[in-house]
C-alpha cells in the first residue's frame, strides 16, 4: 500500500538527493489529479511536487509531443481518428477495427516514435517512448466506461516496464 504520506517521504527522499547533487527546484508540479486511479494506488488526494529544471528541458516547446502527434495522423487511416485527450495523453479511436487488430498499428508507432531523436532548446538529445492501453468498445458500454478499461491498461503498460501496449480487461460481472 502507498499512501500519501508514504508518497511524501518518497518525495522528500528524492527531494533530499537531487539538492545534494546540485539541482535546484524551479517551480511545482501537481499529480494523481485523475481521481478515477486514486483507489488502485491508496492515494485519495493530488500530491504536489517539485518541478526539476531538467523537466522543463525535456518539455520546452513540446517538441515530441508534436513529433508523436504528426506521426500518428500519417500512420491512421482516413476512418480512424486522433486527438489530444488532455496534457501528454492521446485517444485513437480505430473505426471498424477490434483492440487485437488495433494492436500492431500501436506497436508499430511505439517503435517508429521511440527510434526519434529530439532536440533540447540546450542541444540535449533525447529519445521519448509512450505506453498505450487498448480497448475495445463493448455492446452498451459507457464512454467513461470504456475510458476507464483502456486507461487501466495504459497504466498496466507503464507499471511493466513502460514503452508497450497493454489490452484492457473485460469487465467482471
Amino acid at each position: 500500500h502507498f499512501g500519501v504520506e508514504r508518497a511524501y517521504e518518497t518525495l522528500a527522499v528524492l527531494h533530499a538527493r537531487r539538492m545534494a547533487q546540485g539541482w535546484r527546484p524551479v517551480g511545482r508540479k501537481i499529480g494523481f489529479t485523475n481521481r478515477t486511479i486514486w483507489p488502485r494506488y491508496g492515494v485519495y488526494a493530488p500530491i504536489w511536487a517539485p518541478l526539476w529544471r531538467s523537466t522543463l528541458t525535456l518539455l520546452e516547446g513540446s517538441e515530441a509531443t508534436l513529433s508523436l502527434a504528426g506521426l500518428v495522423r500519417r500512420s491512421l487511416r482516413r476512418s480512424d481518428v486522433v486527438g489530444r485527450y488532455g496534457g501528454e495523453e492521446f485517444a485513437l479511436i480505430f473505426d471498424e477495427v477490434d483492440e487485437r487488430d488495433a494492436t500492431g498499428p500501436l506497436m508499430r508507432l511505439l517503435h517508429d516514435f521511440s527510434a526519434r531523436e529530439h532536440r533540447a532548446r540546450d542541444g540535449t538529445v533525447f529519445r521519448v517512448t509512450f505506453s498505450a492501453g487498448v480497448a475495445e468498445c463493448l455492446d452498451g458500454e459507457s464512454r467513461d466506461a470504456l475510458i476507464g478499461r483502456a486507461d487501466q491498461a495504459m497504466y498496466e503498460a507503464k507499471q511493466t516496464g513502460k514503452n508497450r501496449v497493454c489490452l484492457a480487461k473485460l469487465p467482471t460481472a
